[in-house]
């Protein structure tokens, strides 16, 4: 192939054809009418391979043959005809859209689960919710007392509050006891971007953490064996936001 052909028209290939269907139809070009023989000497690909492809050509069509002396010739027909075929699939593609589309939309609606297990794996998914929640963004939780020194140690615990503080994502917690939570304290602080109201311990003896962050939620619990699930649907972020506030309104 000359210079032109390989730096202009190896562009074939964005059309939809294999690195190899591309070199056999260039090949043709060139050559104008040939063999399969002369055909593979020409585009560096094996005789049976060729013949493969020249068939899926002749189907487009983008080839066509005639007979000379008993012999099978091939001949590339004018390009124009590959840009007839790229307009079908184009169109075809375009007509497919709507339904297409109606996929995609129905798949955004189900909701995306996620799986964390063990300590590690709880370690990541709270890493995610300081990282996923948006600047001056805000993380509602139900929290167990006590549940995150399980897997977080002190000073691991206050590097993930002051990754938050950085952000100043206001996070705004229910809880039955805050005597296990390092820095905590009831009421509002501002200085580190929290907001904690006390629930009942005995109505309310909550035995696993809820996070509510953008339109995701994850309910961790450690009892048995750390694991968490992260949930994302808009629909059931919202839900549970509205079952945090109307808690939150309620509590004096």
């Amino acid at each position: 192939m000359n210079k032109m052909t390989k730096n202009k028209l190896f562009n074939v290939e964005e059309a939809g054809f294999s690195e190899k269907e591309t070199k056999v139809y260039l090949a043709l070009l060139e050559l104008g009418e040939a063999s399969v023989s002369d055909i593979a000497k020409k585009a560096k690909v094996d005789r049976a391979t060729v013949y493969r492809i020249l068939q899926k050509l002749l189907a487009i069509p983008l080839v066509q043959t005639y007979q000379e002396r008993k012999k099978t010739r091939w001949a590339a027909l004018n390009p124009r005809y590959l840009i007839d075929y790229v307009n079908r699939k184009k169109r075809a593609v375009v007509e497919l859209f709507p339904d297409l589309q109606a996929l995609y939309n129905l798949n955004e609606e189900k909701p995306k689960l996620s799986y964390f297990e063990g300590e590690d794996g709880l370690k990541e998914l709270t890493a995610n919710i300081i990282k996923e929640t948006k600047h001056r963004g805000e993380l509602l939780s139900f929290s167990a007392p006590g549940a995150a020194a399980v897997y977080h140690t002190k000073k691991e615990f206050l590097k993930l509050a002051w990754d938050r503080i950085k952000k100043q994502i206001m996070s705004k917690i229910l809880i039955p006891s805050i005597k296990e939570v390092p820095g905590y304290a009831e009421g509002e602080d501002f200085k580190n971007w929290r907001h904690v109201k006390i629930v009942n311990a005995k109505k309310f003896p909550f035995k696993a953490t809820i996070n509510i962050w953008n339109n995701k939620i994850s309910i961790m619990t450690v009892r048995t064996h750390p694991i968490g699930v992260v949930i994302e649907s808009k629909d059931i972020a919202d839900t549970m936001r509205s079952i945090f506030e109307f808690f939150w309104d309620n509590i004096n």
